[in-house]
């Protein structure tokens, strides 16, 4: 039999000691990543959540300017593998809330164009 109030206690506790970790407000963003491309173009992206869980997404495109996008909350990290056709290029455009910076060089607009050379990989 159980005290009234003890089950938030126990909550608590099952949290803790869970084996997830506990991660402040500093340490998770929200990410969101656009794609446009040409082709048959391919994104498939891991997603490191606060949870301790990954969730893998995966965009594809077809025909002339192909625009798709993801958006994820209560990120820690992630990476993403991008698969280009030959003779095309396809635009990513990144934004993160939180710690998690610009994976491109261009960090003022956080883009980058990727040319056809198979597959490529970014992390976050």
């Amino acid at each position: 039999m159980y005290r009234k109030g003890s089950t938030g206690a126990i909550i608590a506790s099952m949290m803790v000691f869970s084996g997830t970790p506990v991660m402040s407000a500093n340490e998770i963003g929200t990410v969101s990543i656009k794609f446009a491309g040409e082709k048959d173009w391919a994104a498939e992206c891991t997603f490191h959540k606060a949870s301790g869980k990954a969730r893998d997404v995966r965009r594809t495109g077809r025909g002339f300017n192909s625009i798709k996008s993801i958006a994820m909350r209560s990120v820690m990290s992630g990476k993403c593998s991008l698969n280009v056709p030959d003779e095309t290029t396809l635009k990513v455009t990144f934004s993160a809330t939180g710690p998690i910076d610009c994976p491109f060089e261009d960090k003022e607009n956080c883009t980058a164009i990727f040319a056809s050379s198979g597959k490529i990989m970014f992390s976050f």
